[in-house]
């Protein structure tokens, strides 16, 4: 991720594309202050969504990512793409204390002293804390700013870890396991001979071709895709043939297949010919 003035980025990894990122106010100044120079890379974890970009710096972008919760950004090692897959984990310094968790255990590490393991009593989560209960004590993870003492490291949620009348304050993260694998082409082939591909990237962008019988070229869309809290798979072209149009088609995913009788231009929705769309993966 790059934060500045005209450029604030984020690009995926393993991806040669960006997206204009925009963050919330309460971490604008904050994500600026772990930089020591303009335009720096960092690494950053963040959820959000994706939506059409405005006008200026960002619309030379395919789509501008709206963060609605950070997970980490990070100015200390930018290079982490590689790093294998952590759990929720908690953690804090001086002294040196790390605790991961689930819905069955809470595993607490302290520098010099062997792992302890506590059987989880009670779980209770809403939107602003997480509490896990325990026979020896408790962990509470709050979303709020936290900035680790060590590093220049930002994270969204702060953690208190209780243990044997041990009090531990920290910072915390969810884990960096990645979504369901949804990337991948699916098409349909029409009664006309007419070949329609809509290619799910790992990077989130996307592109749909038509491809003619009668041999004239291929037409191409391009723009972005995203799972919705529906269950549905929203993509959407931001340009046909060069020029720019919004386009948005949310299938229905089953098993390896996609389908929608709708789509909406602009901001007007019209049904699809015949049956509409039904794609399967290939």
């Amino acid at each position: 991720m790059i934060w500045g003035h005209e450029v604030r980025t984020l690009q995926p990894c393993g991806s040669e594309n960006a997206f204009w990122v925009q963050l919330p106010e309460a971490f604008k100044q904050p994500v600026s202050n772990l930089t020591s120079e303009p335009y720096q890379p960092m690494y950053a974890e963040v959820f959000g969504y994706l939506e059409p970009t405005a006008a200026g710096f960002a619309e030379q972008y395919p789509a501008q990512f709206v963060v609605t919760e950070v997970n980490m950004v990070t100015a200390e090692n930018p290079n982490r793409c590689e790093q294998s897959t952590r759990p929720d984990r908690a953690f804090g310094n001086e002294p040196f204390w790390n605790a991961t968790y689930d819905e069955q255990k809470v595993t607490f590490t302290q520098m010099g002293q062997e792992a302890q393991e506590f059987t989880v009593k009670e779980l209770e989560q809403d939107l602003t804390q997480t509490r896990v209960d325990y026979n020896s004590g408790s962990l509470t993870i709050d979303k709020q700013i936290c900035r680790d003492t060590m590093s220049d490291s930002l994270y969204g949620t702060s953690s208190s870890v209780e243990v044997n009348g041990k009090a531990f304050k920290g910072c915390s993260t969810l884990s960096n396991q990645a979504d369901q694998e949804l990337f991948g082409s699916y098409a349909q082939t029409q009664d006309d001979g007419t070949t329609i591909t809509l290619t799910l990237k790992p990077d989130h962008t996307s592109e749909t071709r038509y491809s003619y019988a009668d041999g004239s070229n291929d037409v191409t869309e391009n723009g972005y895709w995203q799972p919705l809290t529906n269950g549905k798979i929203e993509a959407t072209n931001v340009s046909y043939q060069g020029q720019k149009l919004i386009a948005t088609r949310e299938f229905e995913l089953e098993g390896n297949q996609l389908s929608t009788q709708n789509e909406t231009i602009n901001g007007n929705e019209y049904p699809l010919t015949g049956k509409g769309l039904v794609l399967d993966k290939q």
